[in-house]
């Protein structure tokens, strides 16, 4: 194996150096893909509920005219480097001899237990419809069709398995589709906001 001359090692090493004092230091300039990346950082975490309107709106205004790489630095200081598995938890009211942080654990422990439910059950149906039409189409079985009441059996076997009633999945699926329609509307907002400077 060819070994590095020392010399040219040591030109590599001193622009490694080089970029890394220019990546920490915060009075680096930024351009235009710098202040785009913050924008849509912004925007997740907007989306995600960490930011409300006025904040999502002055911290853009800052992003799309920042000049240094410390200018937009400063935009993340109190915001996580990446969305957390809660970002998206429903908000929940104080009521009178109600714990709201056990309610909360209560209800993202059930909404992760309905994650892995809907998994299985997507993978029984697939496999539900592979075997009908094994049966029906490969070996021409009369009473394929059998396997679709049986894998409706074993959906209701999973789900109480798992500790869940019908109610209790549809009551976390309207939660769900209610979160899904926040992050929606949030999204369309942080498009809008994109477009007003100049951004989209």
């Amino acid at each position: 194996m060819q070994k590095c001359h020392p010399f040219r090692w040591g030109k590599v090493k001193r622009k490694f150096d080089m970029l890394a004092i220019m990546q920490d230091n915060p009075e680096i300039r930024v351009g235009h893909a710098d202040r785009s990346a913050a924008l849509e950082r912004l925007g997740t975490h907007f989306a995600d509920g960490y930011l409300d309107l006025g904040e999502f709106e002055d911290r853009t205004a800052r992003a799309a005219s920042a000049r240094t790489r410390g200018e937009l630095d400063s935009l993340f200081d109190d915001l996580p480097d990446a969305p957390s598995e809660t970002a998206n938890a429903p908000v929940l009211r104080a009521e009178d001899g109600v714990d709201i942080r056990e309610v909360e654990v209560d209800v993202q422990q059930k909404l992760a237990r309905k994650k892995r439910v809907d998994m299985m059950i997507g993978g029984l149906w697939g496999v539900t419809v592979g075997v009908f039409l094994m049966l029906g189409v490969v070996f021409d079985v009369e009473f394929a069709w059998i396997v679709f009441p049986i894998a409706g059996v074993l959906n209701v076997i999973l789900a109480n398995a798992y500790g869940m009633s019908g109610d209790e999945i549809r009551a976390l699926n309207d939660l769900e589709h209610e979160q899904g329609q926040q992050r929606a509307e949030r999204m369309r907002i942080v498009i809008e906001r994109r477009r007003e400077l100049g951004e989209l």
